[in-house]
């Protein structure tokens, strides 16, 4: 129980006075701070020095934190892919139209290349085969032909080559 005789009564105004002093005392040491900023700091004036520009070591650096943009940024692409062989040209580098930046390995199309060349090849081949059929098919028919006229062969033998009939011979 509490009454006006108790302990905890007695320390009450203690403990109000320290919850002061430590939200009270900070704020004044704050204060004396600002005040005493604002009374030992006088505007200082900025001086710029000028100078000729000259080729030399640089002596100073500076730190600075911002974003750097391109004035241009252009996209490059190929119209083929494939292995870079040579590189003539690295990140930021400055191009001019028509300048090569990079050549690819030419063995995968030179490859490309040589099959090409032997399917052709082998077309023709095909083509000239398919040619000779056609001429042995003819000279066949006309072979059939004189034989049947002379009734030597049955007329049987001479209706077998005779799809070839609607065939033209190739110029």
């Amino acid at each position: 129980m509490r009454g006006p005789n108790t302990r905890e009564t007695k320390l009450a105004p203690d403990r109000k006075m320290k919850k002061t002093l430590m939200v009270v005392l900070p704020m004044a040491v704050f204060a004396g701070y600002v005040g005493y900023q604002r009374l030992t700091n006088q505007e200082q004036e900025i001086q710029l020095v000028t100078a000729r520009v000259t080729r030399g070591d640089v002596v100073r650096g500076i730190d600075a934190t911002g974003r750097l943009e391109a004035v241009m940024t252009v996209q490059v692409g190929s119209q083929v892919s494939g292995t870079i062989k040579e590189l003539n040209a690295d990140f930021n580098s400055r191009v001019r139209r028509g300048e090569v930046i990079a050549r690819l390995e030419p063995s995968l199309f030179e490859t490309q290349v040589q099959q090409a060349q032997a399917t052709l090849v082998r077309l023709r081949a095909d083509a000239e085969r398919t040619h000779v059929q056609f001429e042995d098919a003819l000279t066949k028919l006309t072979r059939a032909r004189d034989l049947a006229d002379r009734q030597l062969v049955p007329m049987t033998d001479l209706e077998t080559p005779r799809p070839m009939q609607k065939w033209r011979r190739p110029t």
